[in-house]
């Protein structure tokens, strides 16, 4: 597929004030076999300083410091990118009517053996420990990760499992701005946006053992667009690390294996660090966020 894809970002103050420095992480991920065709970032303000990188979990962050006072902060990127089609990098996968694997039994999505309770050899599991539980997590999470996993044969059956049960069990409910729910009460609410699918997802993955992170982007077209509306809305979803075969995207919110449909931006194992947009400002004025999303795709 390519994507088309036009993404503002304004903040306006109340007063003038002095913003610090920010980390912007807006161009589109490219480990995946996807090709980024054209890319383009303006700054108005425009900055004082900027530099390019990447962070402590891989991403491409572009990084911009600013001199004076403004009452207004617009970041505009624009990019087109091909995704890779299905199976383009490695064993292929046919989407089903299930939107995994139409293969006969559960998808084969790892290369090596992923045994309960311990999926990953030692070595690797300790290479994996930004990603893996913690330790503190919720009963009413650990108590779906052992209803889901009772009678799985492997992991790649588990993760068949719950994205279908969080797409069927979660109610989608699109949350312009804030912070992703905790996992235990998206499960009490039975509702949630995409953002809180995936930051639960990652949690009952955790619980069982398994590395997972947040990954932010956008998505070809889902529920959160009517036919005919313009203005869209970035997505999030989770990836799972299997061993063989690397990170594997899951998308909740649909029930589907992440294919290519989406377009991943960021990803790490809290949702604040794979945010597009992370900053401050000097001052004691309210400021005031407002984003517009423009997606088109050719299939």
């Amino acid at each position: 597929m390519r994507f088309r894809v036009r993404h503002l970002t304004t903040y306006t103050y109340s007063e003038p004030v002095r913003l610090g420095p920010h980390r912007l992480r807006l161009r589109p991920r490219t480990g995946d076999g996807g090709e980024l065709l054209r890319f383009a970032l303006e700054i108005d303000p425009p900055p004082a300083g900027r530099s390019e990188g990447l962070d402590a979990d891989g991403n491409s962050v572009t990084r911009v410091w600013f001199a004076g006072e403004t009452t207004r902060l617009a970041v505009r990127s624009e990019f087109e990118f091909r995704t890779a089609a299905a199976g383009a990098s490695g064993t292929d996968r046919v989407s089903g009517t299930d939107g995994l694997t139409a293969t006969a039994g559960p998808p084969a999505l790892a290369a090596e053996p992923m045994p309960w309770p311990e999926p990953y050899a030692p070595a690797l599991r300790r290479r994996l420990a930004p990603w893996l539980a913690d330790g503190d997590e919720a009963p009413a999470v650990q108590q779906l990760a052992l209803q889901l996993r009772e009678g799985t044969q492997d992991v790649a059956e588990f993760l068949q499992r719950l994205n279908a049960w969080l797409h069927a069990g979660i109610e989608r409910r699109i949350r312009d701005v804030g912070a992703p729910q905790a996992p235990e009460e998206t499960l009490r609410l039975r509702r949630g946006a995409c953002r809180d699918l995936a930051v639960l997802f990652a949690a009952v993955c955790r619980c069982q053992g398994l590395a997972a992170r947040f990954v932010s982007g956008y998505q070809a077209r889902g529920h959160d667009a009517a036919p005919g509306e313009r203005n869209r809305y970035m997505h999030a979803w989770a990836e799972v690390y299997l061993a063989g075969d690397g990170w594997r995207g899951f998308d909740p919110t649909h029930g589907k294996p992440v294919a290519e449909a989406h377009v991943a931006l960021a990803a790490a194992a809290h949702p604040d660090d794979a945010a597009p947009l992370t900053g401050y400002y000097f001052g004691g004025a309210q400021s005031r966020l407002h984003a517009e999303v423009a997606i088109d795709v050719d299939g």
